[in-house]
């Protein structure tokens, strides 16, 4: 097969701790982000489709606090206030108010996640894309589902024993972490499954999952 820019994204991500397609989708969505902030910020369809959504999600407005540039916000939020302004006034008068439309960060990010899926759905059947898989922590639960429901019955089986494997193993590390937290067996070492936790979360809702400044045993 065509070995495009997403087979290779794909087998890199692999390599990094989390769900690979989570880790694409986040890498994509903050490119997107900063070129909306920093070369199309004046974009009259983008600033259209903030305007009807009254502006980011919360998630998205998180991001863009983050490494979006004052101005930049500032542009896009004069705009989006002056919007509200207006439907507040429409409100007041009919008893009427409502958004036109989602946050076009949200669907571009669906978008984005159904090409990587497909994606990964074709090449899956090739052996390195395979290896990849297997040494990988796999996919978090949501993608899984969509991975298993676009492949064939053999990848599926592949797919999906192989999860099952890691999901295993992610178990008993998690019993090895509760075990030890017993004051019977307190002053035994934590090892590799003193993270197993955060493994778990980040194995059900995606690789975003961190905590930041703490002990992962604590």
């Amino acid at each position: 097969m065509d070995k495009n820019l997403s087979y290779y994204d794909q087998l890199e991500a692999f390599r990094q701790p989390g769900c690979s397609i989570c880790r694409l989708v986040e890498r994509h969505s903050r490119e997107y982000l900063e070129t909306i902030f920093y070369e199309s910020v004046n974009d009259p369809e983008i600033r259209l489709q903030l305007r009807n959504a009254f502006g980011f999600c919360a998630a998205h407005a998180m991001k863009a606090a983050e490494i979006g540039s004052p101005l930049a916000i500032a542009l896009i939020y004069e705009d989006i206030l002056n919007a509200l302004d207006q439907e507040i006034g429409r409100a007041i008068r009919n008893g009427r108010v409502g958004m036109k439309g989602k946050c076009p960060f949200c669907e571009q990010e669906h978008q984005m996640e159904i090409r990587l899926t497909r994606a990964l759905a074709a090449s899956i059947e090739e052996e390195a894309m395979q290896t990849a898989f297997k040494s990988s922590e796999g996919l978090c639960a949501r993608h899984l589902i969509k991975l298993l429901s676009a492949t064939s019955p053999d990848i599926r089986q592949f797919v999906g024993e192989s999860e099952r494997g890691k999901i295993r193993a992610l178990r008993a590390e998690l019993k090895e972490l509760i075990r030890k937290n017993d004051y019977r067996f307190a002053k035994e070492t934590i090892g590799e499954e003193g993270d197993s936790w955060l493994r778990a979360l980040r194995k059900t809702a995606g690789h975003f999952i961190e905590r930041k400044g703490k002990s992962l045993t604590g």
